[in-house]
């Protein structure tokens, strides 16, 4: 698969795309561990946001996909990453963990 440098990977819905990825996502309280694992890839400190994913898990989300998505230079806005970060929070942590994976991070 060819990289498309200003797009994500996957969709925010596309998180079946990697089944290992997606189980650690929505299983065995994957959340919170997917989304230090993401903090940590996205350049941040993995203690402070276990304890941030722990008492707002939707907070977390949005601030490190909006993180991720300006590491990589991927088109989009902070209202978006809010959307889905604090609607889609699974999909979201799962999306970002396939980007890491698809840009070899």
């Amino acid at each position: 698969m060819e990289l498309v440098q200003n797009e994500w990977q996957s969709g925010v819905c596309g998180c079946c795309g990697d089944i290992k990825i997606c189980f650690k996502g929505f299983c065995c309280n994957g959340l919170m561990w997917m989304t230090c694992e993401n903090a940590e890839k996205a350049g941040h400190d993995e203690l402070t946001w276990a304890l941030l994913s722990c008492l707002i898990p939707s907070l977390a989300s949005p601030l490190i996909r909006t993180a991720t998505r300006e590491m990589y230079g991927i088109e989009g806005s902070v209202v978006s990453d809010w959307i889905f970060g604090c609607f889609c929070t699974n999909c979201v942590n799962t999306q970002m963990a396939m980007e890491h994976k698809a840009r070899n991070a």
